[in-house]
């Protein structure tokens, strides 16, 4: 399944929307697409939101590790809003929610975002 990528410069964070399969064929461009939107701002905060995401692979896991370490290194946090339950559910096999933020919705995970500030949050002790 195809995979596609909206982002969305909001006034205090980098909102990237993500519909299909994150998955082998397409984290690279994923990746690719949602690094060049956080380097070319001065936001620390990175929402994704996940509420059109069905799948998620190893190499999916692989991209959001990824970015959780680059949003880290500017200082940020990572949030992922509207996560299905099948997806949540490899997040929590995969161990990986102690790294990010997780919101039911896009808007609270805006909101959040905002009023938490920079470098706030279970992505600070990322060393991965």
């Amino acid at each position: 399944m195809k995979v596609t990528i909206e982002i969305i410069d909001q006034s205090h964070a980098t909102l990237a929307i993500l519909d299909g399969h994150l998955d082998s064929i397409h984290y690279e461009r994923v990746e690719r697409e949602v690094v060049a939107a956080i380097e070319s701002t001065t936001h620390r905060s990175l929402v994704l939101d996940f509420g059109d995401v069905s799948f998620v692979s190893s190499a999916g896991l692989r991209t959001l590790i990824n970015l959780i370490k680059r949003t880290r290194t500017r200082g940020g946090t990572v949030w992922l809003a509207a996560v299905r339950p099948p997806v949540q559910q490899v997040f929590e096999l995969s161990g990986l929610t102690s790294l990010f933020r997780s919101t039911p919705a896009r808007a609270e995970a805006l909101r959040e975002a905002g009023a938490a500030g920079p470098g706030t949050g279970p992505v600070a002790g990322v060393t991965k």
